[in-house]
């Protein structure tokens, strides 16, 4: 079902420098956002388990935020949205359900 997803892509979308340098900003914003988010829950005692899984994960959500500017480039923008929400929902579900 993947490989037909992914073929379904447009085939003269190709992604340039530009796209990767993108999508390497929002992979390196996600982190960095992702280490000041968890140094401000550890200053306001926040439960230091949901502390350790943003401090974690916060590269991985970059990543699938990423995704547009690399392997969705050509893609419908609903697609692109759909695709990326569901994996952003999966994980975060992943991550909360493994916390506790």
């Amino acid at each position: 079902m993947l490989a037909k997803i992914i073929r379904a892509r447009n085939a003269g979308a190709k992604t340039t420098m530009a796209d990767g340098v993108k999508g390497a900003a929002v992979i390196l914003g996600a982190t960095l956002l992702s280490v000041f988010a968890a140094t401000w829950m550890r200053r306001h005692s926040v439960d230091p388990e949901y502390t350790k899984a943003v401090v974690t994960n916060g590269w991985l959500f970059g990543f699938i935020l990423s995704m547009p500017f690399t392997s969705l480039k050509g893609w419908p923008a609903r697609a692109q949205v759909i695709f990326v929400g569901a994996i952003l929902m999966i994980v975060t579900s992943i991550v909360l359900i493994n916390i506790h």
